[in-house]
């Protein structure tokens, strides 16, 4: 498998990767849902704005992540632990609470407070929070 940054070329199969996951694991509308969000992540962010990975296999993408709040159950796959308030602040009331997840970019751990988050356009919506 290789990993990469995303790139704008990647922007199609991403969104139908996403929005088949979810509806995969979670029912067609939370899949419509996401799939869309990742549309417009991908549409209204400036590059520098976010990070996104790819995995892919056999010249097909067949991963992808954003650094944003998520399923741990998914993130937690490759690395990602649970951040308490204290550690970063929300930038919205999250109705699932152990979804605040990160991970350290050296591999140090995450206990200095790092104030409070905030998000990109497409996740300024307390819908996803």
């Amino acid at each position: 498998m290789k990993f990469s940054e995303f790139s704008e070329s990647d922007r199609q199969e991403i969104e139908v990767l996403f929005t088949r996951s979810f509806s995969d694991s979670e029912g067609e509308s939370e899949g419509k849902l996401i799939g869309h969000l990742v549309h417009e992540l991908i549409s209204s962010t400036e590059t520098d704005g976010m990070r996104g990975f790819i995995a892919t296999e056999q010249g097909q993408i067949a991963g992808c992540i954003f650094f944003t709040y998520g399923d741990p159950n998914y993130y937690s796959k490759v690395g990602f632990e649970y951040v308490s308030q204290e550690i970063a602040e929300a930038p919205f009331k999250l109705a699932h609470p152990e979804g605040w997840l990160g991970q350290s970019f050296d591999g140090g751990s995450l206990e200095l407070p790092l104030g409070r988050a905030c998000c990109v356009e497409a996740f300024n919506d307390p819908q996803y929070w």
